[in-house]
């Protein structure tokens, strides 16, 4: 089964939600969270007008993941990203593999997915949802395992209901290009891994 014109909300979303960094957060949670029930995928409905702007049908652009920043910008073809985007790419980053079991334990917004890759790469999503001024959530994993290198890819936001949104300190650029800065180091230790995850950010560990 696979779901269509999936949104944050209905009928062009909502001003102030859809088309805000918190729809970046809800994006790869509700992606990872519907394959992992075993949907074989999700589409994520949008459209090429104006951004936060009615398009044909009369539905707004405020879920939309790609939209012009102005009609002379959509007569030309020139589009930008949303917030949403960013989430979407995020959770394409875990990759083709399967689901592992994970058991979390927190008192925080904050949840949690694994999949061991078909390149034999185990990757983990820890998805932190408080608003971005909360204290950081200090996470420790059991993974088990030789001692070795791990890397975190973070995406953050300036605030729930901000715009700015980044990947590893990047945006996408004019030629729709995105150049995430090199990953943070982490390191697993006697089968444990301990990192920081800043309140209302998402973060990626490859082991």
């Amino acid at each position: 089964m696979r779901v269509d014109e999936a949104n944050s909300a209905y009928s062009g979303g909502v001003d102030g939600v859809s088309n805000r960094y918190a729809s970046a957060l809800w994006a790869i949670d509700y992606s990872l969270s519907m394959t992992q029930a075993g949907l074989s995928g999700v589409n994520i409905h949008g459209g090429l007008g104006v951004c936060d702007d009615p398009i044909w049908n009369g539905k707004f652009q405020r879920y939309t993941p790609i939209c012009a920043a102005s009609k002379a910008y959509e007569l030309a073809q020139v589009y930008q990203v949303m917030p949403i985007y960013y989430g979407l790419w995020m959770a394409r980053r875990m990759g083709p593999g399967r689901f592992l079991p994970v058991s979390l334990e927190s008192d925080r917004n904050l949840t949690a997915y694994a999949v061991r890759g078909d390149d034999g790469h185990t990757r983990i999503a820890l998805v932190q949802k408080d608003a971005t001024t909360a204290a950081p959530v200090r996470v420790s994993l059991t993974v088990g395992g030789r001692d070795r290198g791990a890397t975190v890819l973070r995406m953050t936001g300036d605030a729930l209901d901000g715009r700015a949104t980044q990947i590893q300190g990047a945006t996408v650029d004019g030629l729709g290009k995105l150049r995430p800065g090199t990953p943070d180091a982490a390191r697993v230790e006697h089968g444990l891994l301990s990192v920081s995850i800043a309140a209302g950010s998402a973060a990626i560990i490859t082991l």
